[in-house]
């Protein structure tokens, strides 16, 4: 059975680390203790009144594709969006979580 991981490629929230140094951090099981801290920031901003909750269907395009689409479509003011894959599979919908700008 092949082994999922969680995927956080997209998002423009100033506290988190950055998109590239996550990737680079979620791929390295030796380090797990780093994730501790940032998962705590990414549920108290999810759970904040502000954020509300889409879901973008990615199915026979790109997640980039949807992700610009959804860009373009809601404007927010900042957004995180999450989702899992495997080397054989991948989901055919994406959860955004996002603010919308005041």
């Amino acid at each position: 059975m092949s082994k999922a991981k969680v995927c956080i490629r997209h998002h423009n929230i100033k506290e988190l680390p950055a998109r590239a140094e996550m990737e680079r951090l979620a791929n390295n099981d030796s380090c797990f203790g780093w994730y501790i801290p940032v998962s705590r920031m990414m549920a108290q901003w999810k759970d904040d009144a502000r954020t509300k909750k889409a879901w973008v269907s990615v199915k026979r395009r790109t997640h980039a594709k949807a992700i610009k689409e959804f860009k373009e479509l809601y404007a927010p003011e900042s957004f995180l969006v999450s989702w899992h894959q495997g080397p054989e599979w991948r989901d055919d919908s994406i959860e955004v979580f996002y603010r919308e700008a005041v």
